[in-house]
């Protein structure tokens, strides 16, 4: 919604500066991206109507009506609005990011909670859809593309003419200089903080490194949560700094929409939406619990392994058929689910097949956390093949009359 929100304030706000856009000196168009093979401006009125059909699919996005073919044809829309603001005189690369959010929400089920298709859906009796991880992987690839946008600039610093030198702090004045003689030229007036700032060359090496750490490092926040929820506010403090120095507003990222990913802002509402009561053991645990079959070989050598490349005892584990797993998961729509593996956190969210063998990758040491970006791959990609291998598992690896034969130190950990 945050996406959809910001898009309608963007373009709705601009909507006369557009217009007058299109109608200016044509030799200023210059096409790029998705229109590099429009040689010409569009016509005053075709234009309109796009613009028209652009605030009409935006209000649909944001409201979620129909959103499995609305969310899409507004991110395809909004896509060819931008690129073709883009295209006349100057590009603002901070939509970039803005757009790919835009896109990576419309083409999941980010409809499936707070919609008009959800109001309908219950109207007819279907109920609702409950939580589950396909609505992670959107986040997740959010995280991942923001990240990357700042990887890109950061390697861009040191890998141009500068090189280095950039951290040098007398790159990083030489830019603030030159913007404001641009703005100078232009009759604005330079900020006052650049002015106070100037001699101070030091400072400006030390904003040097800082910003070249935050860019060069962010696709590290994609796989740290805890290092996300770091990094997001030192970014927002960085583009503050721009502003403050500059004058140059990037408007999605100091709004802190563009943040929201690395944020569990969802947790609260994903718990009352699940409506788990969670059994007192668990609340006085506080560890995840990984149900899984008893009697299937490969699933007890995955609990071996996992014991073996975990980080601090993170994992609790029973079996499916366990009186623990009917303890923990009686009332839910996971209740007798027993073939495949179940994941319960310790905040009521289950976890099923695929999605809770990606999710259990968060439990595991840092370096097993890159198989997270496997979660890029649509459910409807992954889950089959998951299921095959399920399916087989027993008929490929055997079964067993033991449960996880574990080490006397980690049988505490396998519940009854």
């Amino acid at each position: 919604m945050g996406t959809g929100l910001y898009a309608l304030w963007y373009i709705s706000t601009r909507f006369d500066m557009l217009i007058r856009m299109n109608s200016s000196d044509r030799s200023l168009y210059d096409p790029i991206g998705i229109l590099s093979w429009m040689e010409s401006p569009m016509e005053p009125l075709t234009f309109c109507i796009l613009l028209v059909t652009c605030i009409g699919l935006n209000m649909l996005y944001i409201l979620g009506w129909r959103f499995r073919v609305t969310g899409p044809a507004f991110a395809i829309v909004a896509l060819w609005v931008l690129t073709y603001r883009n295209s006349w005189s100057m590009i603002y690369h901070s939509q970039n990011v803005l757009i790919l959010q835009i896109c990576v929400v419309a083409f999941s089920g980010a409809a499936d909670a707070w919609s008009l298709d959800v109001i309908r859906s219950r109207a007819h009796g279907r109920g609702e859809r409950l939580p589950s991880l396909r609505y992670g992987w959107p986040v997740f690839f959010i995280i991942l593309l923001t990240t990357l946008t700042y990887f890109l600039s950061g390697v861009a610093k040191w890998a141009g003419g500068a090189g280095w030198a950039w951290m040098s702090g007398e790159v990083m004045r030489s830019q603030v200089v030159a913007d404001a003689l641009r703005k100078d030229v232009l009759g604005i007036p330079p900020q006052s903080t650049f002015l106070a700032l100037y001699d101070q060359l030091l400072l400006f090496t030390a904003m040097g490194v800082f910003t070249v750490i935050v860019e060069t490092g962010a696709p590290l926040a994609a796989f740290r949560r805890s290092w996300g929820k770091v990094w997001a506010p030192i970014s927002w403090m960085m583009h503050l700094g721009i502003f403050l120095i500059m004058g140059i507003r990037f408007r999605f990222q100091l709004s802190g929409l563009q943040y929201l990913g690395f944020l569990d802002i969802e947790r609260p509402f994903a718990l009352r939406s699940v409506g788990l009561a969670l059994p007192n053991g668990h609340q006085r645990d506080r560890r995840p619990i990984l149900f899984f079959d008893g009697e299937c070989t490969l699933c007890n050598k995955t609990v071996q392994w996992l014991l073996a490349h975990e980080r601090h005892d993170a994992l609790l584990f029973a079996s499916l058929n366990s009186e623990t797993a009917r303890d923990q998961l009686a009332g839910t729509p996971h209740a007798g689910h027993g073939d495949s593996i179940l994941l319960l956190e310790p905040d009521g969210s289950v976890f099923v097949a695929s999605d809770a063998a990606f999710r259990l990758v968060r439990h595991l040491t840092p370096r097993w956390q890159l198989v997270s970006i496997l979660m890029a791959f649509p459910r409807l990609v992954r889950e089959p093949v998951y299921r095959f291998v399920a399916l087989n598992r027993k008929r490929w690896f055997g079964t067993t009359a033991h449960c996880a034969l574990l080490s006397e130190i980690d049988q505490g950990r396998l519940l009854s």
